[in-house]
């Protein structure tokens, strides 16, 4: 039975994805890799495995469906996204954090 995307989940590091071309995504067989070669990863695994080790200790557990639908826009013929793609993963995943003062998020 295959899995809903809500339940699916991949490895990211913005560190990494800067750093080697957007092989910002974990893949158990190739490393950090593009998000085609991410390995999936179920819920329950994301809350229980170790994450690997990358550049700022940056890695994190990300929904897959999130990841696709933000990283994918990068390639969209004439698009500006080829640069924000990226700041809005980092947003996503490294800024969207409640401000302890306010409750706000960033």
């Amino acid at each position: 039975m295959m899995a809903a995307h809500s339940d699916v989940w991949v490895i990211y590091s913005p560190n990494e994805s800067s750093l080697f071309g957007d092989n910002g995504f974990w893949s158990n067989m190739h490393g950090w890799a593009s998000i085609d070669r991410a390995t999936h990863f179920t819920r329950n695994e994301a809350d229980t495995l170790e994450l690997p080790i990358a550049t700022g200790r940056d890695a994190r557990f990300v929904l897959y469906s999130e990841a696709r639908r933000h990283y994918s826009q990068r390639y969209m013929p004439g698009s500006f996204f080829v640069l924000q793609s990226r700041y809005l993963l980092l947003n996503l995943f490294v800024l969207h954090a409640p401000d302890q003062q306010s409750g706000a998020f960033f």
